[in-house]
């Protein structure tokens, strides 16, 4: 089968067996207008269709899977294609049409895919943000990048969470209310942890790691797979996911006649700017008690993304930071060379003598300033230019001198102190 042209996507047949459908407006972080989301629904009925396709993976172009919806795009129901749930009533005034449109796109789509008889796999990194988890979690399974971040902080415009309200379903009710009422992100470690995420790993393997469980999948036979499928998305049902997910939808309407009533809009109007305030960095003082809070939770997630892989070897702290807020890791936190031991079930923070192969590694650093990723590797030259550089923390107080563990400051070791007994309770 040929499969249609689409210009908001990529559709692509990467191995026996399997389909892939990529978001592919990266200069938007792949922010989902209307017109995506009738191609996306397009290409998985092609999928579908095409009795050759056993599984499908959605993924996206770009550092980031999707910053949510497009919510300037107001084009008519219709204009890219035409309707698909025969809602109708999608132009009549008040909250009867704006909900007509929702129930459309956003709820009806995701409930529509959810329901699709073949298996099919999220392939995610980056940010997933509000809307782009309704690109997520109608899917079966998940795979991120070790660098994804997962939010919805739309209560900030005065409704309960996106459209697609599974979020108990997916996190547990307590940590679904912890990322709603906060507008906090959850990493990818995390996300495993609470079994929303299948498999996290390096972003470099993201794609290959990917299509191998795909074709993996796609070898057994297609009768299996969909009643497998069916069985335990009717489990599901038995526990009332759909009930509640329509009444949530409901309340989601309420939200939105609420701020049009009170302001004249749809959303509260502050929202905006409250989630631009959150996804900023926090200016927290080094070593302060919200700064330990930053560095735990970071810690935290290494230890539970890598407790198996590395127990019993060390990490330095400047890879354990790698994806850490910039203000998380300056004032000499990677100026001065941490170690991370994982042994029998407890984290061990410590500082230690920092030495050129430190900087011969190759190292990936994802800069939270830009989002550009590069790579830098040092000949032993180089490093010891770089140590000697290094004298600036002596100056800054931060060390008594150069490249010895006691020389530590007092209040350096204090943090590290701090750090130490906090891991080794947690992580036990």
């Amino acid at each position: 089968m040929d499969s249609p042209e689409f210009t908001e996507i990529r559709y692509d047949r990467p191995g026996v067996g399997v389909a892939r459908i990529t978001l592919a407006r990266p200069d938007t972080r792949n922010a989902q207008d209307r017109k995506m989301l009738y191609q996306i629904n397009a290409a998985l009925d092609f999928a579908m269709h095409d009795d050759e396709v056993n599984v499908v993976i959605m993924a996206a172009d770009g550092p980031h899977y999707s910053s949510g919806h497009h919510l300037h795009d107001q084009s008519p129901i219709g204009e890219h294609g035409p309707p698909v749930l025969g809602v109708g009533g999608y132009e009549l005034p008040g909250a009867e049409g704006y909900m007509a449109q929702e129930l459309e796109i956003y709820l009806g789509f995701c409930w529509r895919w959810r329901n699709l008889p073949k298996p099919t796999i999220a392939q995610v990194q980056g940010k997933v943000i509000a809307g782009g988890l309704m690109l997520v979690w109608p899917f079966d399974l998940i795979v991120a990048a070790d660098n994804t971040e997962f939010s919805d902080p739309v209560v900030a415009f005065g409704v309960n969470g996106h459209e697609f309200f599974v979020h108990a379903f997916e996190l547990g009710h307590r940590k679904a209310k912890e990322l709603l009422f906060t507008g906090d992100s959850i990493g990818a470690a995390e996300a495993k942890t609470l079994g929303m995420v299948n498999q996290v790993v390096k972003l470099e393997e993201l794609e290959r790691y990917t299509l191998a469980l795909a074709e993996k999948i796609a070898k057994r036979p297609s009768m299996g797979l969909k009643l497998a499928k069916m069985s335990v998305n009717q489990s599901l049902d038995a526990q009332g996911m759909w009930t509640a997910v329509q009444s949530a939808f409901g309340l989601h309407h309420l939200g939105h006649t609420n701020s049009l009533v009170k302001h004249g809009i749809r959303v509260e109007p502050t929202g905006v700017q409250m989630i631009r305030e959150g996804a900023r960095p926090q200016k927290v003082e080094f070593g302060s008690d919200a700064w330990l809070a930053l560095a735990e939770r970071t810690l935290k997630d290494v230890v539970a993304e890598r407790r198996d892989s590395i127990a019993g070897e060390q990490l330095t702290i400047s890879e354990v930071f790698v994806d850490a807020p910039t203000h998380l890791c300056r004032d000499g936190l990677t100026e001065i060379a941490w170690s991370l031991q994982i042994a029998d079930g407890k984290a061990v923070v410590e500082p230690r003598e920092r030495t050129p192969a430190d900087y011969r590694m190759r190292a990936d650093y994802n800069s939270t300033l830009t989002g550009a990723r590069t790579v830098y590797s040092l000949d032993p030259a180089e490093a010891a230019t770089r140590i000697e550089s290094r004298q600036q923390a002596v100056a800054d107080g931060l060390m008594q001198q150069e490249g010895s563990l006691d020389a530590v400051s007092p209040a350096m070791r204090a943090v590290v102190i701090e750090l130490h007994n906090r891991l080794a309770v947690r992580t036990a």
